[in-house]
């Protein structure tokens, strides 16, 4: 299709055209979508850009029905082309990056080529040449090194026509005319014809400018002549019209008179004004500089009737200008002096909208840029990285290629200066980060979690015991035990979890993207695989444990050299509370000689919810004297000194008990459940006295009361109670009792007696 449409064009559209019309009679659906694509080509050739977002938009459905990628990524182009034609500049650059997204999501490597030149088009068109030239540079890149020569030819062509922003610079020309040159290099005269005219065509203009002349015209005349072989009539008049320019500046005036002529009735058949108009001044000054005043002026009145329908400042700028040379040329200086007034007005008039243009362009410009910055600045960085890259491997090549016989000494270096990083960041003995590398991964984390709600916890973890191990083993089973834990630990963590020796049996454990509430569930991960080792040297019967201390971002106010500290007071917490356990750190903490912590298998205590709510009565419940407890789903979560001693508990031993262990059996416990849970769920208060059991499996009558945390949700809330001895009240009211038969007895002897 492409050479088709290289070489000639409009025979290209007939053929499409012909082919569509058979693909909708026969319902051929794939051979309707090669005639759309063959359309596009071809239109966008010859710039008949209404035909082809007709040909796109039919396209476009067609080809994702047919799951053809490639066809979509060029429908996609052609409609984005259509919109820089129209000036829509943003709307185009969208269009084109969208495009380009797609094609590189699905691999589609010429596609993307094909969507950068059309892109660099808009940056040209926006006055954005460097950054046109580079996405040429890239789409060349590609197309060289697929060796797609025609598609090569192209980018060529855009990249002369994007150097030419100055087309009086003789160094522009000059690069636009090497440019031209080496597209034309390329191409084959015989089977890329218009192709071929169209780059003769420019190369002329690029030398008419450097006023180079005979080679000039020998380049119009070359296309010229493709031109009419190719029965293309718009293209011979515009290069009549050229070669009549180039024979007025030789001072050939009947050959510039001659090519006027014959470019003019075309301009008029296709109604094209603008080219009517610089035709006929053309003529006017050629038939001036002849001396022919009265056809001169005859031709300058028939270009006035066409200046005022134009009526639009370059054209009336054209004019007067013209007309002002013409006058002079036949010594009417007065209305040479009219016309000149006029042209400076008419310039003022141009130079005016050529400032609102501008100002229209900058807009868009800006509003361009913005939409699209972020994507420039990823595709710079990824350009930068890539030449970084490619600088760093050259530099590596020619260093090794001059300095050969130092390379023992550079690889010697390197590998000591990794051994010296490895070591400032690495623990020697069990090879996880040190104090100085797992800070630094803590802080990084931090600063990236502090301000967003995804979680960010801290745990401090030691071995327990782990004097005792290096006194009645020696320090290399300590060691052993030291290497043992760390790989255990760190084989149970997640992938952005991270553990590091914070001194001697201390580690201190990073876990982006967590909360208090998963720490039961990690401890209890690592309890069990951490009691499963087995350390040469030591006995099966010397298990080894650990307590964690744990703290989590509450507030923007944190720290975590403050997370530390209270993740550490939470260690100290539960190395007081017997080892082999977990505490939590958090803003809202008792004094440890108050606290009674909940122990490591209270691994009910998960939701954030119920944590909150424990934290909310635990300063009520340490400080009352009567019984206090609180359960969640038939667990109790924690109970205050006062009920477990009521109980006969040691301090700590109710949480995580099973709330069924204060009952005399199974049945009376879920007798009593029946009884109050409807009440709770309905969110009234429970009072009721009952005949309970102690640990010691002794029993006595305690009054209860219960109420729910949540009224809304009485079962994942959690519940209150209140539990008071009514032992020595009833015993009291007993005694009274037999007191009582005892005096009514001795009443009755009395009266009997």
């Amino acid at each position: 299709m492409e050479q088709a449409t290289s070489d000639h064009p409009r025979a290209a559209i007939a053929a499409a055209e012909a082919w569509w019309k058979t693909g909708r009679n026969s319902g051929d659906m794939g051979l309707q979508l090669t005639a759309l694509r063959q359309l596009v080509l071809a239109h966008e050739q010859v710039e008949q850009t209404l035909e082809l977002k007709q040909d796109a938009e039919r396209g476009l459905p067609l080809a994702r029905e047919l799951e053809d990628l490639p066809a979509e990524c060029e429908f996609l182009g052609a409609l984005a082309y259509v919109a820089t034609s129209e000036g829509r500049f943003a709307d185009a650059l969208a269009m084109y990056d969208d495009a380009i997204v797609y094609s590189e999501q699905h691999g589609l490597a010429g596609s993307r080529a094909r969507l950068l030149a059309g892109k660099a088009g808009v940056f040209a068109s926006l006055g954005r040449g460097a950054e046109a030239l580079a996405l040429l540079q890239e789409a060349y890149n590609h197309f060289d090194a697929s060796g797609n020569v025609l598609w090569k030819v192209a980018v060529l062509s855009s990249m002369a026509g994007v150097d030419r922003g100055d087309p009086k610079d003789p160094k522009v020309n000059r690069k636009a005319v090497e440019l031209y040159q080496k597209a034309l290099a390329l191409l084959d005269p015989a089977h890329n014809r218009y192709d071929t005219s169209t780059l003769y065509h420019n190369l002329g203009v690029a030398y008419f400018a450097l006023k180079e002349y005979s080679r000039a015209r020998e380049l119009f005349e070359k296309s010229l002549a493709i031109a009419k072989n190719l029965g293309e009539p718009v293209s011979v008049a515009y290069l009549r019209y050229r070669l009549g320019q180039l024979a007025r500046e030789q001072k050939r005036y009947d050959d510039a008179l001659a090519a006027f002529d014959a470019a003019l009735p075309e301009f008029e058949k296709t109604a094209n004004l603008n080219m009517q108009l610089g035709t006929r001044l053309g003529k006017a000054r050629t038939l001036a500089a002849q001396g022919k005043h009265r056809d001169s002026l005859l031709a300058l009145d028939l270009a006035r009737v066409l200046s005022e329908k134009l009526k639009t400042p370059a054209t009336t700028v054209a004019f007067r200008e013209a007309a002002a040379e013409i006058y002079a040329a036949h010594g009417d200086y007065e209305k040479a002096y009219r016309e000149g007034v006029a042209l400076r007005s008419a310039e003022l008039e141009r130079n005016e909208a050529a400032d609102t243009e501008r100002a229209a362009e900058l807009e868009t410009r800006f509003d361009v840029r913005q939409k699209e910055s972020e994507n420039n600045v990823l595709r710079a960085r990824a350009r930068e990285s890539e030449a970084r890259r490619l600088a760093l491997v050259l530099a590596l090549i020619l260093c090794f290629l001059l300095v050969a016989g130092l390379v023992y000494v550079l690889l010697r270096n390197s590998r000591r200066n990794q051994r010296l990083a490895n070591l400032a960041m690495k623990d020697d003995l069990t090879e996880l980060p040190n104090r100085r590398a797992i800070l630094g991964y803590g802080q990084m984390q931090f600063r990236g979690r502090r301000d967003s709600d995804s979680g960010f916890c801290i745990a401090l973890i030691d071995i327990d015991h782990f004097k005792a191990i290096n006194d009645d083993f020696g320090h290399d089973r300590g060691d052993a035990v030291l290497v043992a834990f760390a790989r255990t630990c760190q084989q149970q963590l997640r992938s952005n979890d991270r553990i590091g020796r914070f001194g001697g049996e201390e580690f201190l454990l990073v876990m982006p993207g967590t909360d208090l509430s998963q720490i039961p569930g990690l401890f209890e991960r690592l309890r069990n695989a951490v009691g499963s080792l087995h350390v040469e040297g030591l006995p099966l019967s010397r298990r080894v444990t650990f307590s964690l201390g744990a703290a989590a971002l509450e507030s923007p106010g944190d720290t975590l050299d403050g997370l530390i500290k209270r993740a550490d007071q939470a260690l100290y917490r539960a190395k007081q509370g017997g080892r082999d356990r977990f505490e939590l750190g958090t803003h809202c903490e008792r004094p440890s000689e108050e606290r009674h912590p909940l122990p490591a298998k209270a691994s009910t205590w998960v939701a954030s919810v119920e944590h909150q709510a424990l934290l909310k009565y635990e300063a009520i419940m340490s400080n009352a004297s009567i019984g206090i407890a609180f359960t969640r789903e038939r667990v109790i979560q924690h109970a205050n000194q006062a009920f477990e001693e009521m109980f006969g508990w040691p301090p700590g031993g109710l949480a995580g008990q099973p709330s069924s262990v204060l009952w005399g059996s199974q049945a009376e416990y879920e007798a009593f459940g029946n009884e109050v849970t409807p009440l709770l769920a309905a969110g009234q208060t429970v009072k009721v006295e009952r005949c309970v059991r102690r640990r010691d499996d002794t029993q006595f009558w305690c009054r209860l009361q219960a109420r729910p945390v949540d009224v809304t949700d009485s079962v994942r809330g959690g519940t209150i109670w209140i539990a008071e001895d009514e032992t020595e009240r009833l015993l009291a009211g007993e005694k009274m009792q037999q007191l009582q038969e005892q005096l009514d007895a001795a009443t009755q002897r009395l009266h009997a007696g």
